[in-house]
């Protein structure tokens, strides 16, 4: 339960940073759960727990999370990724950024896990530290999407992209400039003219 400026988790009142960020995590097992409230819920995060995906259904009405930490070996983390939007895609990031936790720490299943969208994986069991140091960075706020929104709008529609500034070429040896300043050389050098010889000569 939240409210104001601080946050009630296990019957601790804990006063909230101004900066806190909103955690989801979907766990199955209460001893990985609670060491992650524990780590994360030392004023730098406020957390949600959700045991299923009906949990974090309702979890989620009104409230978007700035991190989500999911078992990827639960059996909702599949359909929890789609539902926070996560993608793997080049083109556009996931809505929420996303942390995975595994028992599995072998490397095809943590290549599955950026398959689906996943940020960051850490397998189980973690230290405490390099859990919250993974979660402030995962949790970094991208660039914001309505940057790019309010740039098209300020453009107009129909006024094209500027053009990306191009890092001006510098010649190689050899190349057209120094074949300008050979020509440039031999033009600048004055013409050899002809000496009549001894037997040329005019009589």
């Amino acid at each position: 339960m939240t409210g104001g400026n601080w946050s009630v988790t296990g019957g601790r009142v804990m006063h909230r940073q101004p900066d806190a960020r909103g955690a989801l995590v979907l766990q199955a097992e209460p001893g990985v759960a609670k060491h992650v409230v524990r780590t994360l819920d030392r004023g730098s995060f406020v957390v949600r727990v959700a045991r299923n995906l009906e949990e974090a259904e309702v979890i989620l009405v009104g409230w978007h999370p700035d991190l989500a930490v999911v078992d990827m070996d639960h059996d909702d983390s599949g359909a929890l990724l789609l539902r926070l939007g996560a993608s793997n895609s080049l083109q556009c990031r996931s809505g929420t950024p996303i942390l995975g936790l595994t028992h599995r720490g072998g490397l095809q299943a943590r290549l599955h896990a950026f398959t689906l969208g996943v940020d960051d994986i850490l397998a189980v069991p973690f230290a405490p530290e390099e859990l919250l140091a993974r979660a402030i960075v995962v949790s970094r706020a991208p660039p914001s999407a309505d940057a790019d929104t309010l740039t098209r709008a300020a453009r107009g529609p129909d006024e094209p992209a500027e053009p990306l500034t191009r890092r001006p070429r510098h010649p190689r040896p050899g190349g057209r400039l120094a074949g300008t300043l050979a020509s440039g050389r031999r033009a600048g050098r004055p013409r050899r003219t002809s000496q009549p010889r001894a037997h040329d000569a005019p009589s």
